[in-house]
């Protein structure tokens, strides 16, 4: 429990006799446990929102707030499964996808609401019965937290964190904890280091504009060591140490303990990735083949096409018999987001990444 901490953040006397903030992030776990300590959240968000997937334009960042803010659409579910790691199944959101009427606990929310900054009774009275409700609807069966939180962010960018597995993992969650108390959590975490998170936020302008939760719900994620970024942080290391903030819960024999994300004394730049055709370049060059013949590794012929079913892109890959469909959220993938095995079409001679640069040449 939290006693000694301002609700604005640390603070302390700049040398010119203005006020200075103090930028480390401190967010204690719901369960017993180490907190996260970031000592500087702003290179680490930085380099989260530079870095990765989800953050490239066009990606999941860029359709947050954007897209039907009463509705769910197969869309939203292209965008988490596209750059969020998501594989959730179309047919999983049907019930959602297929409404033809605004979903009224949607309209319940107002998307001015923030997490962080909305006043403590309105809080209270009206959006946490709010927020509640859209979690209870979003999760269903086929639909767990993560992606549901996922698409709850992209309707309400400033009101629902998106609750991955890694960031239940570092605030201490277990299956005990219901997402409605998660969500008062982060609220309050983020309400200690609102100051901390409003100064990332600036620092990130222009280039990237984040709501607080997502920044916060950000350092959470990419400060946990099975992060999915791998050697592009290579530059941070995890510290372990003793904590001299006071534990009112721990022991007087055991000292509190810390995990700390600081930048690493041998920084290594991020290596350069192998560029491999996107979806839409390889649908754009299957428009203007009009198709094209793949192998197998087993020896399997495939002839794959581009077309545009119900507004959406496919790119249908034809064997012998039957039909492999392939969005552009499970691109690249051995299994498509309707099930199917799809990894012939990538791992033969040719392939139709080989056929791609083939018919790039000339």
């Amino acid at each position: 429990m939290r006693t000694e901490a301002p609700t604005e953040g640390a603070t302390a006397p700049g040398t010119d006799g203005s006020t200075v903030i103090d930028l480390t992030v401190r967010i204690e776990r719901i369960a017993a446990g180490p907190a996260l300590v970031i000592e500087d959240p702003v290179g680490l968000a930085d380099d989260f929102f530079r870095l990765d997937a989800s953050s490239a334009p066009g990606g999941y960042d860029d359709q947050a707030g954007k897209g039907d803010p009463i509705q769910v659409t197969l869309q939203d579910i292209v965008a988490i499964n596209r750059t969020m790691r998501a594989r959730s199944p179309h047919a999983a959101w049907d019930d959602l996808i297929l409404a033809t009427e605004p979903l009224p606990w949607l309209v319940a929310i107002d998307p001015a609401w923030d997490l962080i900054d909305l006043d403590e009774s309105l809080w209270q009275k009206t959006a946490r019965p709010a927020a509640e409700d859209a979690l209870r609807r979003a999760v269903a069966k086929g639909r767990g937290l993560s992606v549901a939180t996922k698409v709850l962010h992209l309707k309400r960018p400033q009101m629902f964190p998106v609750l991955d597995s890694l960031v239940l993992q570092n605030l201490g969650v277990t299956e005990k904890v219901t997402p409605i108390t998660i969500v008062d959590h982060l609220r309050q975490e983020g309400r200690q280091n609102r100051a901390q998170l409003r100064a990332v936020q600036q620092a990130l302008q222009p280039s990237f504009k984040r709501t607080l939760v997502r920044i916060l719900d950000a350092l959470l994620w990419v400060s946990h060591p099975a992060a999915g970024l791998g050697p592009s942080m290579g530059r941070w290391e995890h510290v372990v140490r003793a904590s001299s903030v006071r534990n009112e819960d721990a022991p007087a024999t055991a000292p509190a303990r810390t995990t700390q994300a600081v930048p690493s004394r041998d920084p290594t730049e991020p290596g350069m990735l192998g560029h491999r055709p996107t979806f839409d370049e390889v649908f754009g060059r299957l428009q203007e083949a009009g198709s094209a013949t793949v192998i197998s590794s087993r020896g399997t012929r495939y002839v794959v096409t581009a077309q545009v079913s119900k507004g959406t892109k496919v790119i249908v890959a034809r064997p012998r018999s039957g039909q492999v469909r392939i969005h552009e959220d499970c691109w690249g993938d051995g299994v498509t987001c309707q099930r199917t095995r799809a990894g012939g079409i990538y791992n033969g001679d040719p392939s139709i990444f080989d056929w791609y640069e083939s018919s790039s040449v000339g």
